[in-house]
């Protein structure tokens, strides 16, 4: 069907726009779509103006990626808040590995949680296990020897020293347990090779392995 409408002048359309200055501002999609030839100086202002609306929708982007990582950072704050009480809340230490376990699978999405000492000390919960120093010197020197937490892909024997022979881990992050007289680490890992990036902040997770390594020195746990 053939459009009735009667075909504006260029006149008309700029006497509208004339009388409506704010147009373009309220129709910024319109001003970023339109065609200008930004050598001619004619339509120097309008290239101008159209920059501008082009900056603006960019910052716009860029302020609602913000929003969402603010949301995001909101949202692991409240999970490590909640967890890290629970855990502070608990009896015994069997209940706190429990709920860590747990935890990190339901709310974190992680797939393999791992508690790890150095040495060969005895053992208070079998949740936990040993690593010889020397057999992680020479596995995963690099995760440990720095005293912070490292995050990001794993090679092969990496993961098979904390993970186990039959993991299926490619990505982790791996936390120091330094309190008193513990030492070792917490490492959450994932099948996923992008789940854990080097990139990534740290900083609530590392409040996990900080109240995790004096809860075990708390329910006796030795060297």
């Amino acid at each position: 069907m053939a459009d009735s409408r009667p075909e504006l002048k260029a006149e008309e359309v700029a006497a509208y726009l004339s009388d409506h200055p704010d147009f373009f501002a309220e129709h910024s999609t319109l001003f970023s779509s339109l065609g200008l030839d930004d050598a001619s100086d004619n339509a120097f202002s309008f290239a101008l103006g159209k920059a501008v609306i082009l900056k603006q929708q960019k910052n716009d982007q860029r302020i609602s990626e913000i929003f969402r990582f603010a949301q995001q950072n909101d949202r692991l704050f409240e999970l490590t808040r909640k967890l890290i009480l629970a855990m502070l809340e608990a009896n015994d230490l069997k209940t706190v590995l429990s709920l860590l376990k747990e935890k990190a699978t339901s709310d974190f999405h992680v797939d393999s949680t791992i508690i790890c000492l150095l040495g060969d000390g005895k053992l208070a919960s079998s949740e936990i296990f040993r690593l010889d120093e020397g057999e992680a010197k020479r596995n995963i020197n690099a995760l440990i020897q720095t005293g912070r937490p490292v995050c990001g892909a794993l090679r092969s024997s990496e993961a098979i020293a904390i993970f186990g022979s039959e993991t299926a881990v490619q990505s982790a992050v791996v936390l120091p347990l330094e309190y008193a007289e513990i030492s070792g680490f917490l490492a959450f890992g994932s099948t996923d090779p992008h789940f854990f990036t080097a990139d990534q902040d740290t900083l609530f997770v590392g409040f996990i392995a900080e109240v995790l390594a004096r809860l075990l020195a708390a329910f006796g746990q030795t060297p």
